[in-house]
């Protein structure tokens, strides 16, 4: 009796190769994007939209010293509505656990493990003291949530597009010339930073040079108000007011 993968397209079984390389090892013939992460400096997989919506956020938020987008704990929750996304890890060494819910009535935004223990879904149990163990903090995010961020997320979906093309590319005296510029004005719109250098080629590594300064929380915007222009603005980080969240609520 001949196997029933015999036959199978060349282009599905390097689609399920790839996708088992990086923990995704569901539906070959399922959604899948493979995305370029600035925390990261690689290309990740994402599986879902409510996998690529976190994603986002994630590589929003500033001070991401790394971030794993295919953690083996999601084992934990291999059923229900709940899904362990990401697993980040800080610059000053703290980490967050990310959740992802489809359903608009979990708890969300910020869900800690040591406030939330009585959760009555024992998967949802198991990882909070899965995260606790691990000195993490739990955050469950809804597609509410996601909505609720919907400007902040499609800001990012260009912002990385940006740094994803300049990812060969040394942005180190761009970003130093762009913080002693922001330094000197306070802030500067993202068109007046092009302007700095008056090489025309440069001005995609110069846009790219800021929104990883903004990655790497070295730089404040105004991605979570307005639609990613040139009037987008950058403005300087006072560290005793600085955060690790995006600036988003």
């Amino acid at each position: 009796m001949a196997s029933k993968n015999v036959g199978a397209r060349p282009a599905t079984s390097r689609r399920k190769s790839f996708a088992q390389q990086n923990n995704k090892p569901g539906n070959a013939f399922a959604t899948l994007w493979q995305a370029y992460s600035g925390h990261n400096d690689r290309d990740v997989l994402l599986e879902t939209q409510l996998e690529w919506a976190n994603f986002l956020w994630v590589e929003a938020t500033p001070n991401v010293r790394s971030c794993d987008y295919a953690p083996s704990q999601r084992a934990l929750l291999a059923d229900g509505p709940c899904k362990l996304a990401s697993i980040a890890i800080f610059n000053d060494g703290s980490a967050e656990w990310h959740v992802t819910s489809g359903d608009s009535d979990v708890p969300s935004q910020a869900t800690h493990t040591n406030e939330s223990s009585s959760s009555p879904n024992p998967h949802m149990r198991t990882l909070m003291s899965a995260a606790q163990a691990a000195g993490a903090s739990l955050v469950v995010r809804s597609t509410r949530d996601f909505q609720s961020q919907s400007l902040l997320l499609s800001n990012w979906s260009r912002a990385l597009s940006w740094i994803s093309a300049a990812r060969y590319h040394g942005l180190s005296d761009l970003q130093s010339d762009l913080l002693c510029e922001v330094r000197n004005t306070g802030q500067l719109s993202l068109g007046e930073a092009i302007r700095c250098r008056s090489d025309p080629s440069l001005r995609p590594l110069i846009i790219a040079a800021v929104f990883r300064l903004v990655q790497m929380g070295r730089l404040f915007s105004d991605l979570h108000l307005n639609p990613l222009s040139l009037l987008t603005v950058i403005s300087a980080v006072h560290h005793e007011h600085d955060s690790r969240a995006p600036r988003t609520i």
